[in-house]
């Protein structure tokens, strides 16, 4: 179609956005192109983070976007500021009644009897792990509304993981950058609407 979703994801308010003048919570927006020119359209702002009384007043930077038939799926990419008050959330706007809400949060399971393999150094604030990309795959696996979801667990932390994939760019151990050491998953959810 001529809909595009995008995504504005946060910048604290401190250096080049201090004076406010960008997003800090993220929002969304939608562009609509002009059926006979491609080159024209129409921006609307659908989802502000920035306004804490709307709807979208849980937002914590947020960062991808899959939008389907019937629903805009908005995944949380948390910030550091320190005033996160929920783990990641992927919320889910009805393009047809507007009903707005989060369908899954992410756990890090900060109180399982597992905890600390999980959550290596102590409990993980909130916004530790967040969602990559959420991809609907019914049409290519036939198989109504079902999705797949990368999880980035930041604080699920083993050298087993250190260059599984292959890439010699960043395959060193480091007791400072303990990202190249990051577990991840991608997940199949079933029963999620389109």
């Amino acid at each position: 179609g001529r809909e595009v979703y995008f995504m504005v994801t946060g910048q604290n308010t401190v250096d080049a956005n201090a004076d406010y003048s960008r997003s800090k919570y993220g929002r969304a927006y939608r562009l609509n192109l002009d059926a006979t020119d491609p080159l024209k359209g129409t921006l609307e702002l659908v989802l502000d983070g920035d306004d804490r009384n709307g709807p979208a007043k849980q937002f914590q930077n947020v960062d991808n976007v899959c939008a389907t038939e019937n629903y805009l799926y908005v995944q949380e990419d948390p910030n550091s500021y320190g005033d996160e008050t929920h783990d990641s959330y992927i919320y889910q706007l009805n393009l047809r009644t507007n009903e707005f809400k989060p369908v899954i949060a992410v756990d890090p399971r900060r109180t399982a009897a597992d905890a600390a393999k999980y959550n290596v150094g102590g409990p993980s604030r909130f916004g530790a792990w967040e969602f990559g990309a959420l991809v609907d795959v019914s049409d290519v696996i036939g198989v109504p509304n079902t999705f797949t979801l990368a999880i980035q667990p930041h604080t699920w932390i083993d050298l087993k993981y250190l260059g599984v994939d292959g890439g010699k760019r960043r395959g060193t151990a480091s007791t400072v950058d303990l990202s190249n050491q990051q577990a991840s998953q991608i997940v199949v959810i079933k029963g999620l609407p389109r």
